[in-house]
């Protein structure tokens, strides 16, 4: 983007309209470009929210291109205004296809002066200071010496520092080791501060129209401010009064991630042994590496202190796995979650447990005050030097692990949600973990009340043209009721024509044991049909797994690849997915949404049930039962509306623009059969809907495939045998 200078070109509120008109300036930058009426409506109403203090809650249908329908206007404010918008989005990808491509073309029609930063968390950085002394201190590195290599060369060529600019992989403990840390920074009195990544990306900041961030670095500058009370001055951000949250229905998750706690035993175990060090690898702790560096040998002095929590932590959850693998003692998935309500925190059963863990973090809080303090005395004879910093901020993050325990224990505390996290057929994978069990006031108080503008917008926030359950997700129903508008703006395809909702009738009712056995039996010839091209979507990863495996030979032998999450990174599996067009890919959880696989690589999505959340889930649980005590039904005002806007998350994986076609196949007859199927219907684009036998079902597929896809005769005769 351009720098700051006097505005040229300026375009007044009013005259929004005229960029998008047919001889405006988007259809001189883009050739092609056609003005569509949603997006018309998502401008408008984004412009009001601007000027009129407003907060918008705008579901922006597929293809209606709601990035630059709210860009516009909050570059304009921006720019007549001399405040900063902020725009927040789910991930950091989708924060750099805004700035690699949205944003430059929005800067382009408002004149070219329009300057947007980019600003990601400080971890997201690499430390000079750390990675040299890392490099000095190679033996660190020893379970991965390629690590060092690709650091030193990374260093020497990077534009900025930054994570996603890595070219060769680097695990996340090493990067942990040499990433820029608010702990461990000197300050002024780093000898690399003049070249330092972190501080030429924060001074970037400080003049910006727009700045790009996500929700967490979003949600940690506002736990900033509504701890200090404080709107007005610089925290993790510079200061703002006006926000769009792109991709908002992830709010929720992610404010429910960032204001609740994750203790693992891999992370503090790995805390605890970066502080003590490893002999039988050679390596180092921090605390001796400051008593070298310093000739001094206080430091060493907390080392059995850090020790003894070391070996009390192993114990401690040990003693948890013990209590929930004794719970689930009847077998079950490989991945369970078991809620620590008050009754299970005040049991007689989990007491030894409890008992353990909270004599860790005592234990813990000791050590840290004793590394603090030795580290305090240290410091009145000699200025504090990079080791010292790292042994401090080792310290503070042994105190706060300590602090989140408790906390994570406390059985009084009825604001937040507690559970466990683990794997019993996988060594030491086990976290404790909390969120708050009402999102709703905490954005109305950090976020809807401080702020002057709020933009909420997604393709999928209203259920059945109803906003209520969104309303009171991001705390909108707390408000004053004339501060908030609603908006629907319906998508530009044609989905009539470009796509078919079916659904078979003879299939199992998902909820009885039979369907399991019958899964693969319907996904195959419906997975024939579109050649493969299929993304087959799953709401449990071990049904999941087991049903990959009893169709892997079978896709094989039709020549169809199949690509199963958790078999290969993500990214990886959509890559392969797109370059190869008779592939079919299983996933759960994030594949419903996030996956944009425009053309004929993708015209089959494969609901193999309704989304409803599994009933045991600790914070849905939790949630459902606050509704049930208040009088309410949790499923319709929770369970419903989740599954409703997870099914039209999966929808919408299908058609991505206006050459798209495809097909969805629910193999869920409640979506017919059941009176709430016809909310999920009034929620989907409308598309013709097709029900009937298996065998019906696949026929009419097939006639709508035989329209699209073109297949070479030995393709044919292979994936659609006679």
């Amino acid at each position: 983007m351009t720098g700051r200078g006097k505005r040229a070109g300026a375009v007044g509120a009013g005259k929004l309209e005229r960029l998008f008109s047919p001889r405006g300036r988007l259809s001189r930058e883009l050739p092609g470009f056609e003005r569509r009426p949603g997006q018309m409506e998502v401008l408008r109403a984004a412009a009001r929210a601007f000027r009129e203090d407003g907060v918008l809650l705008a579901e922006a249908g597929t293809g209606i291109g709601k990035s630059l329908a709210y860009g516009v206007p909050a570059a304009d404010f921006a720019l007549e205004h001399h405040q900063a918008v902020v725009i927040s989005t789910a991930t950091i990808n989708l924060q750099e296809q805004l700035y690699r491509k949205d944003l430059p073309l929005i800067a382009r029609v408002m004149g070219g002066d329009l300057k947007v930063v980019l600003v990601k968390g400080r971890a997201n950085y690499l430390c000079r200071r750390r990675l040299s002394e890392r490099l000095r201190q190679g033996n660190l590195f020893a379970d991965d010496e390629g690590a060092l290599s690709a650091l030193s060369r990374f260093v020497e060529r990077t534009r900025d520092g930054s994570r996603s600019d890595l070219e060769e992989p680097v695990p996340p403990d090493v990067w942990e080791e040499v990433s820029s840390d608010a702990d461990a920074c000197p300050g002024r009195r780093c000898p690399f501060r003049k070249e330092c990544f972190f501080r030429a990306a924060r001074r970037q900041v400080h003049d910006a129209d727009l700045l790009v961030v996500n929700h967490h670095l979003l949600f940690a500058d506002l736990a900033v401010r509504l701890e200090r009370e404080d709107w007005e001055e610089r925290a993790v951000l510079p200061a703002f009064s006006r926000v769009v949250l792109d991709e908002a229905h992830e709010v929720e998750d992610a404010a429910s991630s960032f204001f609740g706690e994750r203790l693992t035993r891999r992370g503090l175990m790995w805390l605890l042994g970066r502080m003590t060090g490893s002999r039988r690898k050679g390596r180092a702790g921090i605390l001796e590496e400051v008593s070298k560096e310093l000739e001094d040998r206080a430091p060493l002095e907390a080392l059995s202190r850090v020790q003894d929590c070391r070996r009390r932590c192993g114990r401690a959850f040990d003693g948890l796995e013990a209590f929930c693998s004794q719970r689930f003692s009847g077998g079950g998935p490989s991945e369970r979650r078991l809620r620590l309500t008050r009754e299970i925190l005040e049991s007689v059963e989990f007491l030894p447990a409890r008992e353990e863990l909270l004599e860790l973090a005592g234990r813990l809080q000791r050590a840290a005050e004793d590394v603090a303090a030795r580290l305090a005395r240290v410091r009145l004879l000699r200025e504090e030097s990079g080791a010292m910093l790292e042994a401090r901020g080792a310290s503070e993050r042994l105190r706060q692990h300590a602090s989140a325990l408790r906390r994570l224990l406390d059985p009084e505390d009825e604001t937040n949600v507690r559970w466990v996290e683990f794997e019993p057929d996988r060594s030491r994978r086990i976290a404790l973990r909390s969120a708050p069990l009402d999102v709703g006031p905490l954005l109305e108080r950090a976020l809807l009340r401080p702020l002057r503008t709020v933009i909420f917008t997604s393709a999928t926030l209203s259920v059945g043209g109803d906003f209520s359950y969104f309303a009171r997700q991001c705390g909108a129903d707390r408000i004053e009721a004339e501060r908030v508008r609603n908006l629907k703006a319906e998508s530009p395809f044609d989905f009539g024509q470009q796509a078919l909702l079916a659904v078979p009738l003879d299939l199992p009712n998902p909820r009885e044991r039979s369907f399991e056995s019958d899964l693969p039996g319907a996904l195959l010839p419906v997975i024939q049909a579109s050649s493969g091209r299929a993304l087959v979507l799953f709401t449990s990863h071990a049904l999941l797994r087991r049903t990959a495996e009893a169709l892997r030979a079978e896709l094989a032998a039709l020549g169809i690849r199949l690509l199963v999450q958790g078999e290969a990174p993500r990214d990886r599996l959509l890559e392969d997915f797109r370059r190869d067009e008779t592939s079919v890919l299983f996933g759960a959880d994030s594949f419903w949404q996030g996956v944009d696989v425009p053309g004929p690589a993708l015209c089959n999505v494969i609901v193999t049930r309704l989304p409803f959340d599994v009933p045991d889930e600790p914070l849905q649980e939790a949630r459902a039962e606050a509704i049930e005590r208040s009088g309410r039904s949790s499923f319709e005002e929770l369970s419903l509306p989740r599954a409703v806007l997870r099914l039209k998350q999966g929808f919408g994986r299908l058609i991505r623009n206006g050459r798209d076609f495809g097909t969805v196949v629910v193999l869920d007859h409640r979506l017919l059969s059941r009176p709430y199927g016809r909310l999920f219907l009034e929620s989907l684009p409308p598309a013709p809907v097709c029900r009937g036998t298996l065998d019906e079902v696949r026929g009419r597929l097939s006639e709508f495939f035989e329209r699209y896809l073109e297949t070479t005769p030995d393709q044919a005769s292979k994936i659609h045998p006679k």
